[in-house]
């Protein structure tokens, strides 16, 4: 063999051993990365697990919890003695979606609110239309806006808390409460606990041809529940799912 063919027959020998040791620290690299990933996905789980346990432990306590609307004295007058409705006008808008054909369309859409509610730029694509709940005030003169205060909200693509799009899929609403189906465009109705004192008395529902699982709903402090005002506000949000109409003006 040689001396050249001894130094060759031992080089190779030491690059097989390297690479068997290489390979075998791959092996135990891709094994750790293995365990690691399967205890990554078993923690997913059981935090997805919890939030769904906590979500329903939430939706039966607020059922259990919720008076019946119109039974509790607060002790706020403007919760338990609200202004009188004022007199019901049509409200009016237009916006844009797509026809039966894929096209750019413009609808008019109207609907019934009393003139307590008065309407303003949310600032937000996803709400095209916004009221405050201000009785007694000229919109002329409403400056600012007190998102404390109710507001009666249509939200686009629902991306508040997918209600609409649960109930569709899978016939139930997480952390909701009161949830039934409803006949018509408003396909579903119920109440939720949107945190941070705040609860909402929402309806599920598809705007025009394009806009899919979206959201009518009254915002409004969480212990105006079982009020005369929530009372109040539930009307309003019927009032409006009741009255809504829409209709294609023209198309580009």
């Amino acid at each position: 063999m040689g001396l050249f063919g001894s130094l060759k027959k031992a080089a190779e020998s030491v690059v097989k051993e390297k690479l068997g040791d290489m390979t075998e620290e791959k092996l135990r690299e891709n094994k750790k990365f293995q365990s690691l990933e399967k205890r990554a996905a078993k923690m997913d789980e059981e935090v997805e697990k919890s939030v769904r346990e906590q979500e329903a432990a939430r939706s039966e306590k607020g059922a259990q919890e919720r008076p019946a609307p119109g039974s509790v004295q607060s002790g706020r007058a403007d919760y338990d003695s609200p202004a009188q409705p004022a007199p019901e006008r049509v409200f009016r808008a237009y916006e844009y979606g797509d026809d039966a054909s894929g096209n750019d369309c413009k609808y008019e859409v109207t609907f019934s609110i009393s003139a307590d509610f008065i309407d303003f730029d949310s600032g937000a694509a996803e709400v095209p239309i916004a009221f405050t709940y201000e009785p007694g005030t000229d919109p002329d003169e409403l400056m600012d806006i007190d998102l404390n205060k109710p507001v009666i909200c249509f939200e686009d693509n629902d991306p508040r808390k997918n209600y609409a799009r649960q109930f569709r899929e899978k016939g139930s609403i997480d952390g909701a409460w009161g949830v039934e189906a409803v006949n018509g465009k408003f396909f579903v109705r119920g109440f939720a606990d949107e945190g941070h004192g705040k609860l909402l008395y929402f309806y599920g529902f598809d705007r025009a041809l394009s806009w899919k699982d979206s959201l009518l709903y009254a915002r409004y402090p969480a212990d105006a529940a079982g009020t005369k005002l929530e009372t109040m506000l539930i009307a309003a949000v019927d009032r409006i799912a009741e009255t809504y109409c829409e209709k294609q003006v023209s198309s580009q």
